[in-house]
């Protein structure tokens, strides 16, 4: 599981944006949706998840192995008895 922060994509749709010649006119906002939605799909099919679930699955994982931890500590304790 890759993290990506949504920003990044924003910068990198906008660093396309900006090389649409103006004579397209509107086009560089279609072309800026486009391009935001290829690449949010090429994130999903490479496993890649939004910062905001990668930071809530580091929490779940932290939390994991601080009662790893507290049970680990209660079975050395049995078992020295």
């Amino acid at each position: 599981m890759i993290g990506f922060d949504l920003k990044n994509i924003e910068s990198l749709v906008k660093t396309v944006q900006e090389q649409v010649p103006a004579e397209f006119g509107a086009a560089p906002e279609s072309v800026k949706n486009q391009v935001k939605s290829i690449l949010e799909n090429m994130m999903a099919d490479m496993g890649c998840v939004s910062r905001e679930e990668f930071e809530k699955q580091k929490a779940v994982l932290q939390k994991t192995r601080s009662m790893v931890e507290v049970l680990q500590k209660r079975l050395d304790d049995i078992e020295q008895k």
